[in-house]
């Protein structure tokens, strides 16, 4: 014979339960039901992709702004075929990069430390993105292996807007397959 399974009691702090009373009378749903939808939600969340919630909201926000102001996904494979080397299409995505670090100031980032958890939901294709602190010299190093000279071209391109943006100079960059590298520091 089946367990029977019931309701169990878990301990939430006062804030929380205010909150979600308050959202349940905003919306006009029982408060069990938005209980429920939560902790299903969120446990997707956490199995499938293994990233805190927060960290979620903050990416889903971040691809909604960013397609409220005109941008949209490509496949890396048009990347790679698109010839970076046109000066007008290097300064679209510069362009587009200070486009980037201008929504990124409005949202409160003012520090370049933050420029790595921006860009992980921007560069998808990005197995690594790393920015390491020497002195007064930031490295911010981008592993995306399914990309060209081309494709890492575009994306050192949009990097360097979005670093320019933030106020900073970039003073070298490297590009190889699959491999960009930034380096730059503060304005003075």
């Amino acid at each position: 014979m089946p367990k029977k399974r019931g309701a169990k009691l878990i301990p939430v702090s006062e804030d929380i339960i205010e909150e979600i009373i308050a959202l349940a009378d905003r919306i006009g749903k029982p408060i069990r039901k938005i209980v429920e939808e939560l902790l299903t939600e969120g446990t997707k969340i956490y199995t499938r992709g293994g990233i805190p919630i927060s960290q979620a909201i903050n990416e889903y926000l971040l691809l909604l702004e960013m397609k409220r102001l005109g941008f949209t996904l490509i496949p890396v494979s048009i990347l790679n075929k698109v010839d970076n080397n046109d000066e007008e299409l290097r300064k679209e995505w510069l362009k587009a990069g200070k486009l980037i670090a201008s929504m990124m100031r409005a949202q409160g980032v003012k520090s370049v430390d933050s420029i790595v958890t921006y860009l992980k939901p921007v560069i998808m294709d990005a197995g690594e993105v790393l920015l390491t602190n020497n002195g007064t010299e930031y490295t911010l190093t981008i592993v995306a292996l399914a990309r060209n000279k081309n494709g890492i071209n575009a994306l050192i391109s949009l990097v360097m807007g979005i670093v320019i943006g933030l106020g900073y100079n970039v003073v070298e960059t490297k590009i190889d397959e699959g491999i960009g590298i930034i380096k730059f520091v503060e304005q003075v």
